[in-house]
């Protein structure tokens, strides 16, 4: 690995213990804890987020995620970072991996010339726009 310049950044992980399951409580005093002793400072919540395979199993996860989210909203200095964590067999590395491998085994279409026409006139509308 080439060493740029920047130092590496220690993260810790930090454990906050609720013994009545409650999330969003500790969380909140926690952070808001880091806030009044490092002043100024950015804190960033990492969040694990739900990816269902079915749309409605989307109503059974992710409320906590939502209420974070929404507890930092409009706190200053507070970001909140969703990672998504993909659920269900269909996302197993082996099948991801045989998922790329069919796609690879088949030829891109090429765009029609109608299409291609439009895409790039869409583009240089975008560029003489801005």
């Amino acid at each position: 690995m080439k060493h740029i310049g920047i130092p590496l950044v220690v993260i810790p992980l930090v454990v906050i213990p609720s013994p009545y399951r409650s999330v969003l409580r500790p969380l909140v005093e926690y952070v808001e804890s880091l806030r009044m002793l490092l002043p100024g400072e950015l804190v960033t919540v990492v969040v694990p987020e739900m990816v269902p395979k079915k749309w409605w199993e989307h109503l059974l996860h992710n409320r906590t995620v939502f209420y974070i989210r929404t507890a930092f909203l409009f706190k200053p200095n507070v970001v909140v970072t969703t990672v998504p964590f993909l659920l269900g067999h269909a996302y197993r590395l082996p099948d991801l991996i045989e998922h790329d491998d069919q796609i690879g085994e088949r030829s891109p279409e090429p765009l029609e010339e109608g299409v291609a026409g439009r895409l790039e006139e869409s583009a240089a509308g975008r560029v003489e726009a801005a």
